[in-house]
């Protein structure tokens, strides 16, 4: 028995019912292997993974447009690296 007056795990009360769990190679994933965020918009995935902001930031500190805005920056900065990174013709 866990006493959790003692440092055990309290259970999740049904935290994860219903809360979708992403493929992580379980079954043939579309794309070539890569998968997607499945719990929250790939729009805050995409500014999270970036490291332009925390998931915390972006609830606290910055409204939708900012969001609008960081995306941006990450798909001009990613697309002009990969144009960057390609052979000259």
């Amino acid at each position: 028995m866990v006493h959790f007056a003692k440092g055990g795990v309290y259970p999740t009360f049904g935290f994860f019912t219903g809360r979708p769990a992403p493929d992580y190679g379980v079954t043939a994933a579309p794309r070539g292997g890569l998968i997607d965020y499945v719990n929250l918009p790939g729009l805050i995935g995409m500014i999270v993974s970036a490291d332009k902001a925390t998931l915390s930031e972006l609830q606290t500190v910055y409204g939708l447009e900012d969001a609008y805005n960081l995306g941006e920056i990450v798909l001009v900065d990613s697309h002009n690296h990969a144009k960057v990174k390609q052979p000259r013709k």
